[in-house]
């Protein structure tokens, strides 16, 4: 995740233009890895969608650990 602003801003025009019902990130456990849920709520916040957002967090040995709905980050001005 080098650039999670341009991934974000691209992710809002996806959510923007396909209109999604919603919208789950599955992501491991591992640290790392829960940047892409912040940069997905900081697209649906972008995008001014009310698209439900779903968090699930995956353990190294592929079971699911936490699933839990999301709401979307206040954008910065």
């Amino acid at each position: 995740m080098d650039q999670p602003q341009l991934y974000a801003e691209n992710m809002a025009e996806i959510v923007r233009t396909a209109e999604p019902r919603s919208l789950t990130v599955i992501h491991m456990e591992v640290p790392c890895c829960s940047g892409l849920t912040r940069i997905a709520q900081h697209a649906v916040a972008a995008a001014g969608s009310d698209v439900p957002l779903v968090d699930v967090t995956v353990s190294i040995q592929g079971e699911v650990l936490a699933s839990q709905p999301l709401t979307p980050l206040a954008l910065r001005p």
